[in-house]
């Protein structure tokens, strides 16, 4: 990790928390982040955290690369993602990642970012 190295959520483009989303829907998910630093974002992924599949789990790949991105610069960040076959509420987290898997941020971002849906 950087000393100058940051980031800063915008919003969610698709998929606000809460969405309703039918059981065994594919659905894309995009945030937009700036690059909140002075340094350049390059080789970096979002790194799903904990399960990416199995019974009960929003189905997602376990990396998503994200394009180098300069400092002050915006950048969507998109997951192609699928809804469980079971009715209930689902989140799943990502959070940012070195090439070498290292968290970019151990010490800030607690959260990372996430999705919420509601299969009904």
């Amino acid at each position: 990790m950087f000393a100058q190295d940051y980031s800063e959520f915008i919003r969610d483009v698709t998929i606000p928390d809460g969405s309703l989303i039918e059981a065994n829907e594919t659905f894309t998910k995009i945030w937009e982040v700036r690059n909140a630093g002075g340094v350049l974002w390059k080789d970096r992924s979002l790194t799903r955290l904990g399960d990416n599949q199995g019974f009960g789990l929003i189905t997602s790949p376990r990396h998503v690369n994200i394009p180098d991105t300069l400092p002050g610069q915006k950048v969507l960040i998109e997951v192609e993602l699928k809804a469980p076959e079971s009715r209930g509420t689902y989140q799943a987290t990502w959070k940012m990642t070195f090439a070498d898997g290292r968290l970019c941020f151990p010490d800030r971002y607690k959260y990372g970012l996430f999705v919420v849906i509601n299969v009904p």
